[in-house]
């Protein structure tokens, strides 16, 4: 490889473990959040509010990074 391509792959590493680091610190607020949320709210409520908040935000990073449908991609064939 070149120097050029270990420079890249070791900024991509880095910015994986910092991405990593972010998802786990987020998630693990989660527990904690929803025990709260349950003492004032329905747990059904509180379920879907959470998973449609979810979503929500998967389609806007999806539009904003304007990534396309994996069914799209006809290189990976079963």
């Amino acid at each position: 490889m070149s120097e050029l391509s270990m420079s890249k792959v070791k900024t991509n590493t880095k910015q994986g473990w910092l991405n990593g680091f972010i998802g786990i610190a987020v998630f693990s607020g989660s527990l904690p959040a929803t025990k709260i949320a349950v003492l004032e709210f329905n747990p059904i409520f509180v379920t879907l509010a959470r998973a449609s908040i979810a979503g929500i935000l998967a389609i806007i990073a999806l539009l904003v990074f304007n990534k396309k449908d994996p069914s799209e991609n006809n290189s990976f064939h079963c």
